[in-house]
């Protein structure tokens, strides 16, 4: 019993002079869909190209000829895998890899909306289906996609976000009001920032010991002599295991 038919299999005659060519994205070739044609593997969804030397004879539905007859299976959306799944600004190679299954199939990367193409900052394999960025930095963040095609279908990767995490550094200690020296009683505030991504955690520390206060800011209302000392904010990134500090000195005076 024959197999139920497919709904269309695609002939694409190219116009070219040797019996090498292949039907490309850029052939120039003339192509008839053939309705209820039977193949082997009916669960399937193929395309056929044919390809040259062919004759064409005064009315197309006669071809003469010698051909080649190629079978492709259409591409499946591409999948792309990261080999870290963290990176760390200067510590950390991405390596990107994108498969896809079908017949003869070619890759291309994109960031955004455009090709990415080999450079001094990113390598691509020889088969293009890996990408490599070694020792990322921030401004390698970005949106990739991995289109893969053969010559009857292509299809695109979701979205890969890459985000490379950094930090914490630059970071800035400041105290509202600035004064040399604070009368018992007073109000104050101190300030701690730092860029880092993702978001550093503050802790604040008095004279070495841990404050129970997290949070940038540290507020402190009607303080007395016996708050002078060093004040330390202390930021960590818990994904680059990084961590700074810095230190002010507040002296009260009075009561």
């Amino acid at each position: 019993m024959l197999p139920p038919p497919v709904n269309q299999l695609i002939f694409c005659f190219l116009e070219k002079e040797s019996a090498d060519d292949h039907c490309t994205e850029t052939a120039q070739q003339r192509c008839y869909g053939i309705s209820g044609a039977q193949i082997c593997e009916p669960q399937r969804r193929w395309s056929v190209c044919i390809s040259g030397p062919i004759e064409l004879s005064g009315n197309a539905e006669h071809i003469n000829g010698k051909v080649t007859l190629k079978v492709y299976e259409p591409v499946s959306q591409p999948t792309v895998r990261s080999n870290v799944t963290d990176p760390v600004e200067f510590n950390d190679t991405v390596s990107l890899t994108c498969t896809a299954s079908g017949s003869a199939v070619s890759y291309r990367w994109f960031i955004g909306s455009s090709v990415v193409s080999d450079s001094e900052r990113i390598h691509l394999s020889d088969d293009n289906k890996t990408l490599t960025i070694p020792r990322v930095l921030r401004s390698d963040d970005g949106t990739l996609y991995c289109y893969a095609f053969n010559p009857v279908s292509n299809s695109t990767s979701e979205p890969f976000h890459l985000i490379v995490s950094y930090g914490p550094e630059s970071l800035t200690l400041s105290i509202s009001p600035q004064k040399p020296i604070y009368s018992a009683g007073s109000d104050l505030t101190l300030s701690c920032s730092a860029q880092s991504s993702p978001p550093a955690h503050y802790q604040w520390f008095f004279n070495g010991a841990p404050l129970n206060k997290l949070g940038s800011q540290l507020n402190m209302a009607h303080i007395q002599h016996n708050q002078t000392g060093n004040y330390t904010c202390w930021v960590y990134n818990n994904v680059t295991l990084r961590y700074a500090q810095e230190t002010r000195a507040i002296i009260v005076v009075g009561k």
